[in-house]
């Protein structure tokens, strides 16, 4: 849950909604918020996911089949994301998802609170600063303006004075590569005169 929030970008309501047949090799086909039971949108996996979403399927099965050793008849939801409550298998609602994030951070020892949103806005803030380009974390996001995007990200002023250093940093570079230029155009042969 963790990975999908905060490496990924998923929503709370993406996490609760993913099932087996969403996970494609290398991405998700994620169903996402919205009206009318939420748009569709694709989430590529980064380089760990295949670990992680190895390691989730062997605690699942392990979950399934304590609780069909109990419960022969145990029925299996289509979601991911389960949990096992002796011979039942249910799926998490809001509540239980926002619960399991606060009790890692507390663990993580995270004084203040933490919910789907810190980590997944974390996560989008790691990659502005990764130097990962605005639109791609907006499409990542399944946001569909970059001042959406910024606005969730929350750069602050000192964060926004690095990006300004960084553009005069490229700036002076061009100005720099333009005067190579200059130096580089070849000298007339001979003087044109009227």
């Amino acid at each position: 849950m963790i990975h999908l929030e905060l490496r990924l970008w998923f929503r709370r309501i993406e996490v609760r909604r993913l099932r087996a047949q969403d996970i494609k090799e290398d991405l998700f086909d994620v169903h996402g918020k919205g009206r009318c039971g939420g748009k569709w949108r694709s989430v590529a996996w980064g380089p760990d996911t295949l670990a992680v979403l190895m390691e989730w399927e062997e605690e699942r099965e392990q979950m399934i089949e304590a609780a069909r050793s109990l419960n022969p008849n145990a029925a299996v939801p289509a979601q991911w994301i389960i949990y096992r409550r002796g011979r039942h298998l249910g799926a998490y609602g809001n509540t239980a998802i926002d619960n399991i994030v606060a009790s890692a951070a507390r663990r993580a020892g995270i004084e203040r609170g933490v919910s789907n949103h810190t980590l997944r806005r974390t996560g989008g803030r790691i990659a502005y600063f990764a130097g990962v380009p605005l639109v791609e974390i907006m499409e990542g996001m399944g946001h569909t303006t970059e001042k959406q995007t910024v606005r969730y990200l929350g750069l602050r002023v000192d964060e926004l004075k690095k990006a300004q250093e960084r553009i005069y940093a490229y700036l002076q570079e061009l100005e720099k590569v333009d005067k190579d230029r200059e130096l580089l155009r070849p000298i007339p042969e001979r003087r044109i005169s009227r």
